[in-house]
């Protein structure tokens, strides 16, 4: 990564230059800048599963897989997280339940259907057993996987990736819009700073069809996801369009 890097200064340019404090504030900058990327690149590393044995040989090898996720349809709708559902149920065979807690009671939690069942069916005719429980006693998205618990929108967009293999590890620039996606979507971001990241958000579509460029990636899922804590009114025109794109997928 280093050899990718420009040039900063020399200490010798440095001197030779008529604002020196000007100079060495913009090469303290770019250390900072360099120093956060170093840690981005860290951190995707440390996320790395060491063993990538996912997908459908990691489905046959566990079957039926429970999945069961909290969503708090008073903080967020995650419609990524529909789409990779639906993805889910195009490349396995997906048992689906839906349910209202009493405190959501009154909330709109249509976003997932329970699937129709077979008189005769039971949960070995199914690979995956997705089960979502819409309560606003939990804040944040989790999901439950066997004994583990996945909180927030990065990591539940993560394990449904690997699932369907479309999770490239040590992808720095789809783990930064994870990131993103994890500090628009928290119930405890402050609106200004949601505001604030939708906006930056909005410039970037006003570019790019979706967050990496003209094909959809798995950080499109998690970014669109977080988008459901926003109010539709308050979204750009471009932030409105990307929207619109994912919704046909």
């Amino acid at each position: 990564m280093m050899y990718n890097v420009a040039p900063i200064q020399t200490v010798g340019e440095l001197s030779q230059t008529s604002d020196n404090m000007s100079d060495e504030s913009a090469v303290m900058a770019r250390l900072d800048a360099l120093q956060s990327r170093v840690n981005t690149i860290k951190s995707v590393l440390a996320k790395t599963p060491k063993k990538t044995d996912f997908g459908s040989k990691f489905i046959k090898k566990v079957a039926p897989l429970d999945i069961v996720v909290n969503v708090n349809p008073a903080v967020n709708s995650p419609h990524g997280l529909e789409c990779l559902h639906r993805q889910l149920s195009s490349q396995f065979k997906v048992l689906t339940k839906s349910h209202v807690h009493s405190t959501a009671t009154g909330a709109k939690c249509d976003l997932f259907k329970s699937s129709p069942l077979g008189t005769k069916d039971t949960r070995k005719d199914y690979q995956i057993i997705f089960t979502v429980i819409y309560t606003c006693a939990t804040d944040d998205l989790t999901a439950f996987i066997g004994n583990s618990r996945l909180t927030g929108i990065s990591s539940v967009t993560r394990f449904i990736g690997r699932i369907l293999d479309i999770y490239p590890p040590q992808d720095v620039e789809i783990e930064n819009y994870l990131d993103l996606a994890d500090l628009i979507g928290d119930s405890d971001s402050p609106k200004k700073e949601k505001m604030a990241n939708a906006k930056i958000l909005d410039q970037h579509f006003a570019k790019k069809k979706f967050c990496c460029g003209d094909a959809v990636s798995l950080a499109d899922y998690a970014i669109y996801s977080a988008i459901g804590s926003i109010d539709e009114k308050t979204r750009g025109k471009n932030l409105q369009a990307f929207c619109a794109r994912m919704e046909k997928l």
